[in-house]
Parts: structure tokens; C-alpha cells; sequence
């Protein structure tokens, strides 16, 4: 009986280990898989830059995007010349002698004097009205009065503050007589003169612009303006002196 036993006894334990190895593989079966294992370290090359810094340049735009800008010119001429059927009317042409960019007009009434655009509309630019008893010459430029003063009894040209250079004093006289008639700041510095073609029935003259800022623009209109004002003072003045001399020859 005692190897029955055993045999039994060595059944039981045979039994029960194969539980325990069932449970076992019961427990493992429930739990998820190890996650795998990092791939291992490899250093990566950085991809090339479209444009390298050092070793190629971006493609050069087009020059029409950084076209420097022109500067202006440093001096300008306009010419005036008469109406041949009318000779109180003038046209203010450009340094090509063509292209006119303003008509002149001269009347007996206030305003005795007339500026105004060349393109069909037109449009006034400016109006100068002189007076009898007084020196004084009254110009409107763009609604704008400007007042231009006589310099004394002894002393030739008109000064006037210029709206264009925030107040600053401008003159108008002449240097010589019958050529020149010249436009300086409150240095003496010659900033345009008009030059006289006195013994021309067609041309008045030409009016020199000596700097750059007076080549165009605002500022530009001001000189011409005033300096056409001084050119029909001045004309008249001669015309009367010329009248004067030949009544008392």
C-alpha cells in the first residue's frame, strides 16, 4: 500500500503544478506585450537651405523694383514769346522750346495780369493787379495773396515772403539795365533772373531757374509767378521811360 500511496501523492503534486503553470500562463496571456525596443541612435544630416548663407545668393530681382530715383535737374530754362496776333498774350514754354505749360495775358482791368494753365481747361494759376499811386503789386497764386513791395526810392526791385519757403524773403530787382532781371534770397544768393530779348517782337525772354528745388513743384510756380509780374512791371516801366524820352526829344 505505501507505493500506492506514493503514486497517488506524486499524481496530486503533478496535478497541482500543472494548475499552478495554467494560472500562470493565464496571468501572462492578460498582460499587454513589452513595447520594442528603441531604434538605435543614427545621426541625421540636417537638409541643404534653399539659399546657403555663405555658398549661393538668392537670384537678383528685377532692377524696375529698386530703380534709384532720378534727381531733379539742377537748373531749368523757360521761354516766353509774344502772340503774334496779340501781343498782351504770351505763352510760357519749357526748355524745349515746345512744349508750353502756361498762357500769359495782359488787360487793362484788374487783374491786369493773367497766368493760367495750358491744358484745355485752362484753369487760373495766378493773377497780379498793379495800382496807380502805389508800387505795391498784388498777386493771388492758388488763392494765396502775395504781396510784393516796393524796395524804396532808392533802391530797385520788390520783396516779398515766400509762402513756398515758410516766410522767407525773396527780391526781384534788376542787375542790368535792359538785359537782366534777377531773383535773390535774403543772402544774395541768385536763385533765377529773367533775361530780356528787348528788341524782339516775338519773345519776351527767358526765365533761368538756378536750382533744383526751383526746377519743379510748388516753389517753382512762385518764382515764375512773381518773376512774370516783375517782368510786365518792368516792361511797362520801360515802355513809359521809352514814351517819356522820345515826348521830351
Amino acid at each position: 500500500m505505501d507505493g500506492l500511496d506514493e503514486y497517488f501523492q506524486d499524481g496530486q503534486n503533478i496535478a497541482a503544478t500543472v494548475e499552478v503553470a495554467a494560472s500562470l500562463a493565464e496571468l501572462g496571456a492578460a498582460k499587454p506585450p513589452p513595447p520594442p525596443p528603441p531604434p538605435p541612435y543614427t545621426r541625421t544630416q540636417a537638409q541643404p537651405q534653399a539659399y546657403p548663407l555663405f555658398n549661393e545668393k538668392p537670384p537678383i530681382p528685377s532692377t524696375l523694383m529698386f530703380r534709384p530715383q532720378q534727381a531733379p535737374p539742377s537748373s531749368r530754362t523757360l521761354h516766353v514769346y509774344c502772340d503774334r496776333s496779340n501781343a498782351a498774350n504770351a505763352r510760357i514754354v519749357d526748355s524745349d522750346k515746345t512744349t508750353t505749360l502756361w498762357l500769359f495775358r495782359v488787360r487793362m482791368r484788374k487783374p491786369h495780369l493773367t497766368i493760367s494753365s495750358a491744358v484745355p481747361t485752362a484753369a487760373i494759376l495766378a493773377t497780379a493787379t498793379y495800382h496807380d499811386f502805389s508800387s505795391r503789386i498784388d498777386v493771388v497764386m492758388r488763392g494765396v495773396p502775395i504781396t510784393l513791395s516796393s524796395r524804396g526810392a532808392f533802391k530797385n526791385g520788390h520783396t516779398y515772403q515766400s509762402p513756398a519757403l515758410a516766410g522767407a524773403t525773396l527780391t526781384w530787382k534788376s542787375q542790368n539795365f535792359l538785359t537782366d532781371l534777377v531773383c535773390v534770397d535774403d543772402k544774395g544768393v541768385v536763385l533765377a533772373q529773367f533775361h530780356f530779348k528787348t528788341w524782339s517782337l516775338t519773345k519776351y525772354g527767358s526765365l533761368e531757374l538756378l536750382r533744383s528745388d526751383l526746377t519743379s513743384g510748388y516753389l517753382m510756380e512762385e518764382v515764375v509767378v512773381t518773376g512774370m509780374a516783375m517782368v510786365e512791371h518792368e516792361m511797362a516801366l520801360r515802355t513809359k521811360g521809352f514814351a517819356d524820352i522820345a515826348a521830351g526829344g
